[in-house]
């Protein structure tokens, strides 16, 4: 997490505890939270350190020289929008790519080396380029040219605005790398954490797009699109998704079982606890589905009775919720027993009437009290990238069966979507790491 929001964060909860002694029992529940935290900054201090000298030791390709050349050229700072200052990104340019990139800087653009986008983690609220400079330049080492994007942090922009300036950093990327040496037909999407989050929403968003461009005269679209070519954005040719987080209540859930529910910047990110749906992209899939599920005809009469059954009990533990939340942050205890609730997750009960009924349930509880969300039709699901998710079982910070969940709503959307899953690998060592 931000530390300084994280700091900022509990000044809000202990605020809100009036009882003395429960106030004091949390500050030292978030002491030993932030102990934590500092000890393991300090930790990665090493891994900056190797990854700031890295990125400052990297030549230009101004410096370009076909006699002397490098594995690696960096670009620094490109700027892929106007919008806002953060809207930047850096360039790792392969040497095979380097002498297309110099030329292209000059007006030919010519390129064949296959690209990566990348967009990093940190709550919403942090990371920085060049924390990232080990692992695009590994990439770039195996010949890929390495885009690593920034945008706005939390509180300066929601996440609404940072999902509209990396679907901005896409549209630049796929319309400017050939310059670079890169290939736009090749474009990969990566996200990592929060980035994945970000980049599906994007992804969602662009697809639904697609869709109504095919749907729509093509006069009305260059009105309503016009720096869309032919009123359709581009798709990346594949997306990759690291410890994503892609249902914000049920993380939020998570969040607070583990005690960090207010010290995170998740819940101010998303514009409060009415945000979380409309920012969820396994929520808007789980819709589209849904809405695919009751118009089929063939639910049986036991099936119905299953999803009121579930409905009801849930019903009865929102009354039971404060009121300051929302139902949506009480999935963990929507079930009977409270294995179950991971297990479903997981996808342990798919194929049973149990968890059509369930999903059903959970799909209006994630809804309620919720700010409109995207109505993705279910068709335009064809327009989404082959989709590989990418998960750790010693993950504590997002675990893998959240990935697994999205697995299942991409799978049933139709998208070609496989799940990796590592072991011993934790949410940071993606970033740490000289390559995925």
């Amino acid at each position: 997490m931000s530390l300084w929001q994280g700091v900022k964060g509990a000044q809000l909860e202990l605020a809100a505890i009036p009882n003395p002694v429960q106030k004091l029992r949390r500050i030292a529940s978030i002491s030993k939270l932030f102990a934590s935290e500092i000890l393991g900054t300090i930790a990665l201090a090493p891994f900056a350190a190797r990854a700031s000298a890295l990125y400052r030791s990297l030549p230009a390709l101004d410096s370009y020289n076909p006699s002397e050349a490098h594995p690696v050229y960096v670009i620094k700072d490109v700027n892929y929008s106007t919008a806002a200052p953060r809207n930047t990104v850096d360039l790792y340019v392969p040497e095979e790519a380097a002498a297309t990139a110099h030329a292209g800087q000059q007006g030919r653009h010519s390129g064949n080396v296959p690209v990566m986008v990348f967009v990093h983690g940190g709550v919403w609220a942090a990371g920085e380029k060049w924390h990232y400079a080990p692992l695009a330049n590994c990439l770039a080492r195996l010949g890929i040219l390495a885009c690593v994007v920034s945008y706005t942090l939390y509180p300066d922009a929601l996440v609404p605005q940072i999902v509209q300036e990396v679907s901005a950093a896409l549209d630049w990327a796929v319309e400017n790398v050939e310059q670079y040496g890169g290939d736009k037909q090749q474009v990969s999407l990566v996200g990592h954490s929060a980035g994945a989050q970000l980049c599906m929403m994007a992804l969602l968003q662009r697809a639904k797009t697609i869709h109504e461009a095919k749907q729509t005269p093509q006069q009305n679209l260059l009105t309503t699109l016009p720096h869309q070519k032919n009123g359709s954005p581009a798709m990346p040719k594949q997306f990759v998704a690291v410890t994503g987080v892609y249902d914000i209540a049920k993380h939020y859930a998570y969040e607070k079982q583990r005690g960090v529910h207010e010290l995170s910047t998740m819940k101010r990110a998303m514009g409060g606890f009415d945000g979380f749906a409309a920012m969820s992209p396994a929520i808007i899939l789980g819709a589209a589905l849904q809405r695919q599920h009751v118009a089929n005809k063939q639910q049986s009469q036991h099936h119905r009775s299953q999803t009121v059954r579930y409905s009801t009990c849930i019903t009865q533990q929102q009354r039971q919720q404060q009121e300051c939340e929302l139902p949506a942050g009480d999935f963990y205890n929507s079930f009977q027993l409270s294995g179950e609730s991971i297990a479903h997750r997981i996808g342990f009960d798919r194929g049973s009437d149990q968890y059509s009924a369930a999903e059903a349930a959970l799909q209006l509880q994630s809804e309620a009290g919720m700010r409109d969300i995207m109505q993705f039709p279910l068709e335009a699901a064809a327009h989404l990238p082959p989709t590989v998710l990418v998960s750790s079982c010693t993950d504590v910070t997002v675990p893998w069966y959240e990935s697994a969940e999205m697995y299942h709503k991409l799978l049933d959307a139709g998208v070609p979507v496989k799940h990796l899953v590592y072991n011993k690998v934790r949410e940071t060592d993606s970033s740490r790491r000289s390559c995925l």
